[in-house]
């Protein structure tokens, strides 16, 4: 999974559920990190659905269209 960490817990609520989410975050320190990043990234699927997530929920509808229409400001205003 290539994410920034601030994504992750997001990005695991969408997949596993905030009741899950909670449950992870409540072992505390590394054990509720490696728990919330394994609801995120346990297998290939939630692995590789994050881009998809991350590009309809964190992304603006200016820079989904330009990265449909190939247009350069699109990638450049994706990369800010």
């Amino acid at each position: 999974m290539m994410a920034m960490p601030s994504f992750v817990k997001p990005y695991a609520e969408s997949v596993a559920g905030a009741v899950a989410v909670a449950k992870a975050e409540a072992a505390g320190g590394d054990t509720g990190l490696d728990a919330l990043l394994e609801l995120a990234n346990g297998n290939d699927e939630k692995s590789f659905r994050i881009a998809a997530w991350f590009l309809s929920t964190q992304c603006t509808d200016s820079i989904q269209s330009g990265l449909v229409t190939r247009e350069i400001d699109g990638l450049h205003n994706r990369n800010r």
